[in-house]
């Protein structure tokens, strides 16, 4: 018997024994409509729904007997697989593209009339990369992928199909459908990076300067479309000689820094004159460790103040006759930029591409924010472009919505958490311990602490951040015993 399903938010969809009969296609389609609405808080386009209805009943025909699990979010991101057709312990993963034009290769991306889409194969790839890396399923599931095109031609070392016989190729590989277990590793999974950033170029940096792009791809951090269109037309950019500052805004974990190393190992491998600077002293040590002494002298800091004699290269000591003519410097962290240094840093190189993140406090003569970057880019006559990278989502959109409406001094609605306010920290304190008890994951967020830290000894006074004494003095805390 056939029958939909909903997880959670409103996505994914599942579809258990699919039929492709023109009612039950439309159903399906409605029900995606609206669990997108749901979801994302917007219509899908009409492209969108579109696509479903021309592939939608394609796919079933072919998988009539298999669970098949419908726009699945990646890495709560804004990317989605189109359909996972779920076997025993298998799974395999269909990136549909109905488009309508010739394809023409472009770097990483694909020319369809006058339209720029990423490149099918890179995206299918990255999908899968990202399920056998990081998804808790892969304990359980082996996964495989194809391409299901539909009114154009293209061809390239994924797996393609164009006809539904292509598909049924893969029944062989499937062999019997999948259950209710099968589904749930994909379903009640998540994605988990178990290797940071940092680890994946130390263990694999001489791939990386013959292919960034492809070495990140296989290792499960491929970049999103929006991230790789930020890539290319900075990498375009500099191939044509113009003089350009890409202002890119992102709040942790959007991408940032896969971004900026990626056009770090990109340009290298083009034989660009590329620098990148940071403020970060332990940020800035760490990435000269990783990439050898062939590279360290590629990271430089952007400030360095009246100790480095002020020779950061966004400083007006800077050498920059030892380096010549720079084809990119990349400043990441640019949010700490005083005024001062972002007027330096716009006549240091061609290209200048600046990451920021303006929600973060700033202090002092910090002045990295959107409204300076593009104000002293203005009245320095340079030309600039502007993008904002998405973030992922990794909790739930109504969570998400309340905590906002919350900060934002409007009504909210708590339905579904475990909202409290607490005038007695100890209570606070013991409540949390019994959800860590009771095999919840526990942390404690405060919005400010006065505490210096201490590094090299974690035990130190200097680190108690809830307790008494305290390094500042504060006695809230007198007489709790804690």
């Amino acid at each position: 018997m056939s029958y939909l399903e909903v997880r959670g938010e409103g996505l994914p969809v599942i579809v258990w024994k699919p039929r492709s009969d023109p009612d039950f296609v439309k159903g399906v389609v409605n029900l995606l409509a609206s669990s997108y609405k749901k979801y994302f808080y917007e219509r899908p386009s009409l492209e969108l729904v579109m696509s479903w209805e021309m592939s939608i009943p394609e796919i079933f025909s072919v998988f009539d007997e298999y669970p098949v699990i419908l726009e699945y979010q990646v890495l709560g991101g804004p990317e989605r697989t189109d359909f996972i057709v779920v076997g025993h312990n298998k799974a395999l993963i269909i990136e549909s593209k109905v488009w309508r034009g010739k394809a023409r290769r472009r770097n990483f991306f694909v020319q369809i009339d006058d339209n720029l889409r990423i490149d099918p194969c890179y995206q299918l790839n990255n999908y899968l990369a990202k399920f056998k890396n990081l998804h808790s399923a892969s304990s359980k599931l082996s996964f495989n992928g194809t391409l299901f095109i539909q009114g154009f031609e293209y061809s390239d070392t994924c797996k393609v199909a164009s006809k539904v016989q292509e598909l049924e190729e893969f029944l062989d590989w499937l062999n019997k459908p999948g259950d209710m277990d099968d589904v749930n590793a994909i379903v009640k999974g998540r994605f988990q990076i178990t290797k940071g950033l940092v680890d994946f170029i130390n263990e694999n940096y001489e791939k990386l300067l013959q292919d960034a792009v492809k070495t990140l791809l296989g290792g499960g951090y491929g970049l999103t479309e929006e991230q790789l269109r930020i890539v290319e037309r900075v990498l375009e950019t500099i191939e044509n000689n113009e003089d350009k500052a890409f202002f890119i805004k992102g709040v942790s974990g959007s991408g940032k820094t896969l971004v900026s190393l990626t056009l770090l190992f990109e340009c290298l491998k083009r034989g660009h004159k590329v620098l990148m600077a940071y403020k970060n002293n332990r940020l800035l040590n760490t990435l000269r460790k990783v990439l050898g002494h062939k590279l360290e002298g590629l990271i430089r800091f952007y400030a360095m103040g009246p100790q480095g004699r002020f020779r950061g290269i966004a400083e007006r000591n800077f050498p920059i006759n030892e380096y010549g003519n720079l084809d990119l410097v990349i400043y990441d962290e640019a949010q700490r930029m005083s005024k001062e240094n972002i007027g330096i840093s716009l006549g240091r190189s061609k290209v200048k591409v600046y990451l920021y993140d303006d929600e973060q406090l700033l202090v002092g003569e910090e002045a990295g924010t959107r409204q300076h970057f593009t104000k002293i880019a203005r009245e320095l006559n340079f030309n600039y472009d502007e993008y904002e990278l998405s973030v992922p989502r990794r909790i739930p959109p109504s969570y998400l919505k309340a905590l906002r409406d919350l900060l934002d001094n409007r009504p909210f609605d708590p339905s579904g958490i475990d909202f409290r306010i607490f005038d007695d920290v100890k209570e606070m304190l013991r409540c949390l311990r019994e959800k860590h008890e009771n095999g919840h994951r526990v942390a404690l967020v405060c919005a400010f602490t006065e505490t210096p830290g201490n590094r090299r000894n974690i035990y130190a006074p200097d680190n108690l951040r809830i307790g008494h004494p305290l390094p500042s003095n504060l006695d809230i805390y007198k007489g709790l015993n804690i």
